[in-house]
């Protein structure tokens, strides 16, 4: 909780911190280091790294979202009619993706002999 403070965090309290979450210690074992509890160490932690407890699925989600995005913006410019009236991305339409069928389709008869 904000406004909740006990005393003041040391600058060698909190290097002594980040080395033990460097090197691996769990929040309880920091705590009892610097006699503070692991909610307070947490807390600490996430209040000077950025870390706000996202989880890794919303993370995983967020960054799947982004890539999704980037790959739109990474294709060649479309025309401004296509861009004003909002025509589907190349290969996204119903034309090509009925046309990529058809191709598909006569490659597969093709090797069938009869």
């Amino acid at each position: 909780m904000k406004g909740v403070t006990g005393r003041p965090w040391t600058d060698d309290e909190h290097r002594r911190m980040l080395k033990m979450k460097a090197d691996g210690h769990k929040w309880p074992a920091i705590g009892a280091a610097l006699h503070r509890t692991a909610y307070a160490v947490a807390a600490r932690y996430r209040e000077h790294t950025g870390d706000i407890g996202i989880s890794r699925n919303v993370r995983k989600a967020q960054s799947e979202a982004f890539q999704a995005r980037q790959a739109i913006y990474d294709l060649p410019p479309r025309s401004l009619t296509a861009e004003f009236f909002g025509d589907p991305l190349p290969g996204r339409s119903a034309l090509d993706r009925r046309q990529q069928q058809s191709e598909t389709r006569a490659i597969s008869l093709a090797g069938i002999s009869q």
